[in-house]
């Protein structure tokens, strides 16, 4: 009597096994970094604290370093970009989120005190749809202040 075949036939690599362990991975808990995540995800007051910045602006341009900054002939925030990629279909800015409220205009980041931040978290890609929807494809920075 013939042996019955295993329907699939093929022999597991171990670099489906290293993918298929990763995507069965447990969430870290919040506020732990994930270890193969880029520099510069979450951004702490202590970090803030170190560069001497006097403004969210100025905190987020020293901490956060894969992202453009512009600002107009006065200094004053125009618009943030993410580095590296480019797309037909989006305006290619980040989104900035306060306190989990969208910002309709970042100039107010050159207004606050960079003291008053108790974290930076900068979520790019998927990430970043996944939690602030469609619109934030090209990343987001969310700022937590001290005094929510």
């Amino acid at each position: 009597m013939d042996k019955p075949r295993h329907p699939v036939g093929r022999a597991v690599t171990g670099a489906a096994l290293l993918l298929l362990a990763t995507a069965c991975a447990p969430p870290l808990p919040k506020g732990d970094l994930d270890p193969g995540a880029p520099e510069g995800k979450i951004v702490t007051a202590e970090a803030i604290a170190a560069t001497h910045a006097g403004t969210v602006w100025d905190a987020l341009r020293w901490t956060v370093r894969n992202m453009t900054y512009r600002s107009d002939h006065n200094g004053r925030p125009m618009v943030i970009r993410a580095r590296g990629r480019s797309s037909v279909q989006s305006n290619e800015t980040v989104l900035v989120y306060v306190d989990g409220v969208r910002l309709s205009d970042i100039a107010v980041l050159g207004q606050m005190p960079a003291s008053s931040v108790e974290r930076i978290e900068v979520l790019s890609g998927i990430e970043a749809s996944t939690y602030f929807g469609t619109n934030a494809g090209d990343g987001v920075i969310h700022i937590i202040t001290k005094t929510r």
